[in-house]
C-alpha cells in the first residue's frame, strides 16, 4: 500500500516524501513485512534439514492448492494432467504436475493472476531477463520490501550491515557523460550510470563515489570488470576503499573473479544468483564461491531433458516455485536458465541447504558503441511496458556502432510501437548507436534450446563472442 500511494505522488512529492523518509532511523524504514521476514529467516537458521523439508512441504502443498483454488490457468492445466491437490501426498506427486514457461504466462495473463489479489495489492513488472522473450507478470505489493529482507540477510553473512551505503553500477540510472549519478536516500545507495563509464570519466566517477562515502559496490559482474579496467589502467588513481563488492544478474566467471579482485584487493566479493521473478534465489556461501539455494524463498529443482532431477554434479534447467508470490504465482516456473547441481548441505558452512555449484546459463552479453563504450544487455533490460506488442526480441551486432534488434510482432504492433521501441532503446544506446529495426516471423533458439538476448559476432574481450 506504501508503494501503490507513493507512485500516484507527482515527481516534486516524491522527491520530498523520499527525502523525508531518509531521515527516519534506518531501521524504521522497512514495514513489518521485512522484518516478519527477517525473523523467519533467523529462526529457520537453527532448523535441521528434516524440518526445512517439511516447512518446504507445507509450503508447496499450499501454495498449490491456493492456484487450484484461485488461479484458473493452472487449474486447467493441472486438470489436463490429471492431477489435483488432493493428490500430492509426496513430492513425486508435485513434480508430476507440469511445468510452466514465460510463453504460457504471457499468452493469459489474467488466467495466471490470482482472483483473490485486487490491483492495490499488486504492482505490475516486465522483464526480458536474458532470453530476450518479453514477459510481464504481477507481485504482491509487499514483494519489495520481503526481497529485501531475503537479500539482506544474505549480505550480512559477507559483512554488509543495515545503513550501510553503496555505489550501484546495474543500469538503473542512464544520465549523462556529466550527469551520471543519482541518490536514493531511502537504501543509502548511489545510482552511477553504466552508460558513460570511459577513461575520460573514471576520475569524475571516482571523485564521486570517494565523496558519498560508499562502503560498498553493487554491479553486474560486466560493468565491475570494466569498472577493474579502468581502475588497473590508471595505478596513478587509488580506487575506492569497497569493503565488499556485491555482483548478481549476470553469470560470474572466474576471469572476472579475478580480474576484478586485482583491482581491488582490499574488497570481498560476494556473488548471488535470481530474477525479477522472484522465484529462486541462491546467494554466495561466506565460506565459498557455491551458492545457496534460499529454502524459504522457494523450491528449486534443476532437471535434465527427460524432466527428472539430474544428480549432483550434472547441468540441467532451472525449475523454480515461489512461496511468496501470490499476485503470479510461478510454480514448476521453467526459467531457462541452466546450472550445476551441487550437494544436499553445504559442506563448508554446515547450513543444511541445497547448493548450485555455478550458473552455466545466464550468459552475459554486451554491445560496442561507435566510441567505444560497452553496454551490458543486462543494463540494456527495459522494465517498461515498451515491448508489450513484440513476442519476441533479439539484438544482432556485426560492427561496432551499429545494432540490429530483430522482433516478433503481437497481433498490436504498429507504428506507434514501433516508434516507443526505437525512443526507448535509442535513450539505453545512446547517439554514437546506429539502431535497426527488424520484423519478423521467428527468432530461432540455440541448439541448446536457449534463446539469445545478443548475437555478438564482434571479437569481443567481454562477455561470449
Amino acid at each position: 500500500m506504501r508503494l501503490q500511494l507513493y507512485r500516484l505522488l507527482p515527481a516534486p512529492a516524491r522527491r520530498l516524501a523520499r527525502q523525508a523518509y531518509a531521515r527516519l532511523p534506518v531501521r524504521w524504514r522497512f514495514g513489518p513485512v521485512y522484518w516478519a521476514t527477517r525473523k523467519l529467516i533467523a529462526d529457520a537458521a537453527t532448523w535441521d534439514s528434516d524440518r526445512l523439508h517439511e516447512w518446504q512441504w507445507q509450503q508447496l502443498r499450499r501454495v498449490v492448492a491456493d492456484a487450484w483454488r484461485e488461479v484458473p490457468g493452472y487449474r486447467r492445466r493441472w486438470e489436463a494432467a490429471g492431477i489435483s491437490p488432493g493428490d500430492l501426498n509426496t513430492m513425486a506427486d508435485f513434480r508430476r504436475l507440469p511445468g510452466v514457461r514465460k510463453a504460457d504466462l504471457s499468452a493469459d495473463l489474467t488466467a495466471y493472476t490470482s482472483k483473490s489479489l485486487s490491483a492495490w495489492q499488486r504492482i505490475h513488472r516486465t522483464t526480458a531477463g536474458s532470453t530476450g522473450i518479453p514477459f510481464g507478470f504481477h507481485l504482491p505489493a509487499d514483494a519489495i520490501d520481503r526481497e529485501w529482507a531475503f537479500m539482506h540477510d544474505a549480505w550480512e553473512r559477507a559483512g554488509w550491515r543495515l545503513g550501510d551505503r553503496s555505489a550501484v553500477l546495474r543500469g538503473a540510472y542512464i544520465g549523462t557523460a556529466r550527469d551520471f549519478w543519482n541518490e536514493d536516500p531511502h537504501l543509502g545507495h548511489l545510482l552511477l550510470s553504466s552508460y558513460h563509464l570511459t577513461p575520460a570519466t573514471w576520475p569524475a566517477y571516482r571523485e564521486r563515489i570517494l565523496s558519498w562515502g560508499a562502503d560498498h559496490l553493487q554491479a553486474y559482474p560486466s560493468a565491475a570488470v570494466l569498472l577493474a579496467d579502468l581502475v588497473l589502467a590508471r595505478p596513478d588513481l587509488t580506487p575506492p576503499p569497497f569493503k565488499i563488492i556485491f555482483l548478481g544478474s549476470e553469470n560470474l566467471y572466474d576471469f572476472q573473479r579475478e580480474r576484478i579482485a586485482r583491482a581491488f584487493p582490499g574488497s570481498r566479493l560476494f556473488s548471488w544468483y535470481g530474477h525479477a521473478e522472484q522465484a529462486v534465489f541462491a546467494p554466495e556461501c561466506e565460506t565459498s564461491t557455491r551458492l545457496h539455494l534460499s529454502p524459504l524463498y522457494g523450491f528449486t529443482e534443476v532437471v535434465g531433458t527427460d524432466g527428472r532431477t539430474v544428480p549432483e554434479g550434472e547441468i540441467g534447467e532451472i525449475v523454480a516455485t515461489s512461496f511468496w508470490n501470490r499476485a503470479t504465482p510461478f510454480i514448476r516456473y521453467r526459467t531457462m536458465d541452466f546450472a550445476e547441481l551441487g550437494p544436499a548441505a553445504c559442506p563448508a558452512c554446515g547450513r543444511p541447504h541445497e547448493l548450485l555449484n555455478r550458473i552455466e546459463g545466464r550468459l552475459q552479453e554486451m554491445i560496442v558503441t561507435g566510441q567505444g563504450r560497452w553496454i551490458s544487455m543486462t543494463a540494456i533490460n527495459m522494465h517498461t511496458d515498451i515491448f508489450e506488442e513484440v513476442r519476441q526480441f533479439q539484438f544482432h551486432q556485426r560492427a561496432p556502432g551499429r545494432v540490429t534488434f530483430r522482433l516478433v510482432p503481437k497481433p498490436g504492433y504498429n507504428e506507434r510501437a514501433e516508434r516507443r521501441i526505437r525512443a526507448g532503446l535509442a535513450e539505453k544506446l545512446g547517439s554514437d548507436t546506429e539502431l535497426v529495426i527488424e520484423v519478423v516471423e521467428t527468432i530461432a533458439p540455440t541448439r541448446g534450446g536457449k534463446h539469445r538476448f545478443l548475437v555478438q559476432e564482434l571479437p569481443l574481450r567481454y562477455g561470449d563472442a
